[in-house]
């Protein structure tokens, strides 16, 4: 198993700076901005694992269950994960099953990997709105339980990163 996979919305010349790629680390960009999840739920039926949508970002949720870390840098928007980053993620529905269990007393999509990984989200631009940051925290939270993630943490720098990220 792969150390981590990042996810970003980083301009390239950042991107390549800060993220170098590497033998424990598989970089995917969100950008450019990929196609938004169908809702057909194909993902779980004609093509069990992988979206049924021929771009670059169909296999993206089966390399969440190869890596120990699932690593996502986002500029904070709205309280959340950027529109580029989100539409990654909201197309990784794939990485869950269909069916439902009861985890922690809440009911749960069942995780398509026995792997479990570690969700950490670096949040940029993120300049002092304690009520974005603190929904932007709600949003990775709810995220790492729905993916069946072991742990969880967001982090919030202010303005553009500036050195490599962690």
């Amino acid at each position: 198993m792969a150390e981590r996979l990042v996810l970003h919305d980083l301009d390239p010349e950042t991107a390549a700076r800060l993220l170098p790629p590497g033998e424990a680390q598989t970089v995917f960009p969100a950008l450019p901005e990929a196609k938004a999840c169908a809702g057909c739920f194909g993902c779980w039926v004609r093509t069990p694992g992988a979206c049924i949508q021929k771009d670059r970002v169909r296999g993206f949720a089966g390399l969440i269950s190869l890596h120990s870390e699932l690593a996502v840098v986002s500029r904070l928007a709205f309280g959340g994960f950027s529109p580029a980053v989100k539409r990654v993620i909201d197309r990784s529905i794939a990485h869950v099953l269909p069916f439902f269990v009861i985890k922690d007393g809440v009911m749960r999509h069942g995780s398509r990997s026995r792997a479990a990984f570690r969700l950490n989200a670096v949040f940029y631009g993120a300049g002092g709105d304690r009520e974005a940051m603190r929904l932007a925290e709600k949003v990775v939270a709810a995220n790492a339980a729905n993916f069946g993630a072991a742990a969880w943490e967001a982090r919030f720098i202010p303005g553009a990163p500036e050195a490599p990220l962690p």
